[in-house]
């Protein structure tokens, strides 16, 4: 089941709609206080939603503490879940929460403060509807086109811990995946069908040489309102390699075939801001579907 939120800004107000792929049969959202300078209470302190963005991007660790500890996330998820979903009808409300039917909500926007917000963390009857069974992605266009990926896709996983960054457990993940994979597939193995990029070098070479099919990256990236890099390793020496977005897509943009499916999963700065909306942009004539 699917549920398509549009939002924008007109006149420097959000308003949107919701419907369930036919926009004709939609519930009009008017007025939504989803603005910068709009305010959320956290442990009874108001905080206004920009301030809480800035956190996110700046990655300080500080203010995230005080905002975004377990308290603080399930007020930003209420919030969130009432001002989109709080006028809906009680029946409609309650097919969100069914955990019999696979439930798939939509942000559909071109607004980079909205895909910023931690949509993930809609909240609602004591649960994360990401934590029931509720898919929920970020995207500038309504129009969806179904990923039909081979029976053993070859999958390319750029892992990079270049020096002076936070480790982020790549063997462990890897083997995970190496496991996971391998007991539905057993030609889905490192070495086999999957192959391993540790640096931006070997990246480069494997994107032309492996050929693969889905490219899957797993690592730290940087950005602010203005610029999203991608935190690569380089050389022997596994030196920091800041790769600004653009420069990555015109890797994928030179593979031949290119890819049907790009999976970009990195923590630190705007990885859903910035990322989230203008990768979307930079990225969508390249594949057929892009996860972030």
């Amino acid at each position: 089941m699917n549920y398509f939120v549009e939002i924008s800004k007109s006149q420097e107000r959000y308003a949107g709609k919701i419907h369930q792929g036919n926009p004709s049969d939609a519930t009009t959202l008017t007025d939504l206080k989803l603005g910068q300078n709009d305010l959320i209470t956290i442990k009874d302190t108001a905080y206004k939603i920009g301030d809480l963005m800035h956190a996110l991007i700046s990655y300080d660790t500080k203010d995230l503490r005080m905002a975004f500890d377990d308290r603080g996330q399930l007020e930003i998820g209420r919030y969130l879940y009432q001002q989109v979903f709080g006028t809906l009808k009680t029946e409609q409300q309650e097919m969100l929460l069914r955990d019999d039917v696979a439930v798939h909500i939509r942000i559909v926007t071109e607004d980079e403060d909205i895909a910023r917000l931690p949509w993930v963390l809609l909240y609602k009857r004591s649960a994360f509807l990401s934590m029931v069974g509720c898919a929920i992605t970020l995207s500038c266009k309504r129009k969806t086109q179904a990923c039909e990926l081979p029976p053993s896709p070859k999958m390319l996983i750029i892992a990079p811990c270049p020096q002076g960054i936070e480790n982020t457990q790549a063997d462990a993940h890897l083997e995970e995946l190496d496991n996971l994979f391998a007991a539905r597939n057993p030609l889905l193995r490192i070495g086999q069908n999957l192959a391993v990029a540790r640096t931006w070098e070997e990246f480069i070479h494997l994107a032309q040489t492996f050929k693969p099919v889905i490219i899957y990256y797993y690592g730290h990236a940087q950005g602010d309102v203005h610029k999203a890099r991608l935190l690569f390793a380089q050389g022997q020496k596994h030196k920091l390699k800041r790769v600004p977005l653009t420069d990555f897509t015109q890797c994928l943009r030179k593979m031949n075939p290119l890819p049907k499916l790009a999976c970009i999963n990195c923590c630190q700065g705007d990885a859903s801001g910035y990322l989230g909306v203008r990768a979307v942009q930079f990225l969508n004539f390249l594949t057929d579907h892009i996860i972030f």
